[in-house]
């Protein structure tokens, strides 16, 4: 079991490094030779390619755990249309695409292959289908007991296209804007607020499809940020539509994420992926995914939004929840710092600051 979970682990770990759609495996055979996820979107490049080597994990724990890339790789993206490209290795075991390189587009069917360690490994061809037409996001109000419950909901709606068929995979990340003393001032001097900014990841995956609703609009509620500041707030929300057996893959990879190790789990089997060793039984793990995306970036002003008569109560409520006195330049320090006293109350992991400002990718 705690080979399962390492395994598990481990690609969890090569996809949180970027801003793709992380998935995750299951077992391992004793023949397996290597693990990869990468991807290539309608979206403009670069695109990256990952493999480690998911042998020799010995004693090792998710606590104290070190992928093992695998380097020197020979790795290469074709389509049907006679493009190809052979990638760098831009750090060990990560491999990219140059920024004007090979290009995902609408229609178009892609391979990877990869020569690893002596041994070739094939993905199967797969049509980049059409990126998700969003129609529209925005937030309503919703109403608590209490000012420290309140919250907006942010929703999503998207435009189906009819006759095709669509699998949708749905992610966001956060970005919140919140009230810091950029001081050590105590006593009699006041204070000075700095508005900064914080980013968290979600990990909850929405997974959806049109199989009643083809050619229909859909609408989705993305998150509930609650209403412990009334500044700004961005939701950044990714959509993927994937071919049939990735969005099933990743369908399948989410459920055995969330197995909690009790003994009343089902035990994880191996997934196939679409990736296979060209005569030699090593088997790779792993999903060489062909998306079209989607990405929408959703800014309101949390003060704004809130109905007048709720909005008197959050002003008072914010103005105690900063009493508190958290006192660090967001512009200087990057790193997370405030107090477990301060995020009392919420049982999630505290987000990372980023400064000041919002990120530059807020704006591309």
């Amino acid at each position: 079991m705690k080979k399962t979970k390492l395994i598990l682990f481990t690609l969890l770990s090569i996809l949180s490094i970027s801003c793709e759609d992380e998935v995750e495996l299951a077992t391992i055979s004793g023949n397996a030779g290597i693990v990869v996820y990468g991807e290539i979107s309608n979206r403009p490049g670069p695109y990256r390619i990952r493999i480690i080597n998911p042998t020799d994990y010995g004693n090792q724990t998710v606590e104290n755990f070190n992928p093992k890339p695998i380097e020197n790789a020979q790795v290469v993206i074709n389509d049907d249309a006679g493009n190809s490209e052979t990638l760098m290795e831009e750090f060990p075991g990560v491999y990219v695409t140059k920024k004007n390189g090979i290009r995902g587009i609408e229609g178009r069917k892609y391979t990877l292959s990869i020569l690893a360690k002596g041994v070739k490994y094939l993905s199967a061809s797969e049509k980049l289908p059409a990126a998700p037409i969003v129609d529209s996001v925005y937030n309503v109000f919703n109403y608590a007991s209490k000012p420290k419950e309140y919250g907006h909901h942010i929703y999503v709606k998207v435009k189906d296209q009819k006759n095709i068929e669509n699998n949708y995979l749905i992610r966001h990340s956060s970005l919140n804007e919140f009230m810091v003393d950029q001081r050590e001032c105590y006593g009699v001097c006041p204070p000075i607020f700095l508005r900064c900014w914080t980013f968290e990841q979600s990990s909850e995956n929405i997974f959806t499809n049109d199989q009643f609703i083809d050619g229909q609009s859909f609408t989705h509620l993305v998150e509930t940020p609650l209403m412990n500041e009334i500044l700004n707030y961005g939701s950044h929300i990714a959509i993927s539509n994937a071919p049939r057996k990735l969005f099933n893959y990743w369908k399948l990879m989410d459920e055995q994420s969330r197995l909690s190790g009790s003994i009343f789990d089902k035990v994880p089997a191996q997934i196939q992926g679409n990736i296979k060793a060209i005569d030699s039984e090593n088997e790779a793990l792993g999903y060489f995914a062909v998306i079209g995306k989607t990405d929408v970036k959703y800014l309101f002003d949390r003060y704004k939004s809130t109905p007048l008569e709720f909005a008197t109560k959050l002003v008072a409520y914010n103005a105690d929840f900063r009493r508190r006195r958290v006192v660090f330049d967001c512009r200087t320090i990057t790193d997370w710092i405030w107090t477990d006293k301060y995020w009392e109350g919420y049982e999630r992991k505290k987000p990372n600051n980023i400064g000041d400002k919002l990120p530059d990718w807020w704006y591309e």
